[in-house]
């Protein structure tokens, strides 16, 4: 497929030029040029977006990622829980650092670890992931798309429907 230059110039006019205000009561905030971004809500922002992140699922080294709109999901498998630890530590940075040098920003309040099939009450046993700004400690259960524990039996996400 080609992109023709009428095609680039109609798509570069559509993301250009953008300004946007924040209301708080009946106060308005001073207009401010948007100089990255695609028009919230628009028909032509998702498919931007995903042409934006598609080297994104070429980071992956050792693990696996699975997309699903804006939430991404690092998985992999092994014996070694040790090993396992290591990999998504280190495919983690890979991924923080796609983040940066793509300006854009990786939200460590929504990341989650989980090991499937370990069954601890104590979940300070398994291993977490230390990096430079943020702990990720391990959970039983995370919230990906509904409410997934350690032994997939759903029964959180069933309960909580």
């Amino acid at each position: 497929m080609t992109i023709t230059s009428k095609s680039i110039l109609l798509i570069g006019s559509y993301l250009s030029n953008r300004k946007q205000r924040t209301k708080v009561g009946s106060e308005l905030s001073l207009w401010l040029d948007v100089i990255i971004g695609v028009p919230q809500g628009s028909v032509l922002g998702p498919l931007l977006f995903n042409i934006f992140i598609n080297d994104l699922m070429y980071i992956p080294q050792f693990s696996k990622i699975c997309n699903f709109a804006d939430d991404n999901t690092i998985y992999c498998s092994g014996s070694n829980i040790v090993l396992l630890n290591k990999t998504l530590f280190s495919e983690v940075e890979l991924f923080i650092k796609w983040f940066e040098n793509n300006q854009l920003v990786a939200n460590p309040d929504k990341f989650q670890l989980m090991y499937l099939g370990y069954n601890l009450n104590n979940v300070d046993m398994l291993p977490k992931i230390e990096l430079t700004k943020v702990v990720i400690n391990t959970k039983n259960l995370v919230k990906l798309l509904g409410f997934l524990d350690n032994k997939l039996s759903f029964k959180e996400h069933i309960d909580h429907l």
